[in-house]
């Protein structure tokens, strides 16, 4: 599968792909709004597509990770739910991945997600 990156918002990392990867789960994950929560936030301001799309979840990723894709259709936003957020991202149609990046604590011992 082909991938580039055409972006960065907080701990997402946004790549186009060429194809969507089979083996894929439901994410199910919504804010009020029914808009697919890609990442949440500690503050609670989340990473939000602008829009209701069906988004997709590789199962068992590497620890502290999550790794989504989303079939759009139309352009569509990747937005932070925040008074002063991240700038937001237009994504052309077509298929995304987002990966959600993970830190490790030494004191815990364990690997976890970013959430700024």
């Amino acid at each position: 599968m082909k991938r580039e990156v055409i972006g960065a918002q907080g701990e997402i990392t946004l790549f186009r792909v060429s194809e969507m990867p089979e083996g894929l789960v439901p994410f199910t994950d919504t804010d009020k709004l029914g808009r697919p929560i890609i990442s949440h936030s500690e503050s609670g301001h989340h990473h939000v597509l602008d829009r209701a799309v069906a988004v997709m979840e590789k199962p068992n990723p590497p620890e502290g990770m999550r790794i989504l894709y989303a079939l759009l259709k139309e352009p569509t936003m990747l937005i932070q739910d925040a008074a002063d957020p991240h700038g937001s991202h237009t994504l052309d149609a077509g298929v995304i991945e987002f990966r959600i990046a993970r830190e490790y604590d030494p004191f815990a011992e364990q690997a976890r997600q970013v959430a700024d």
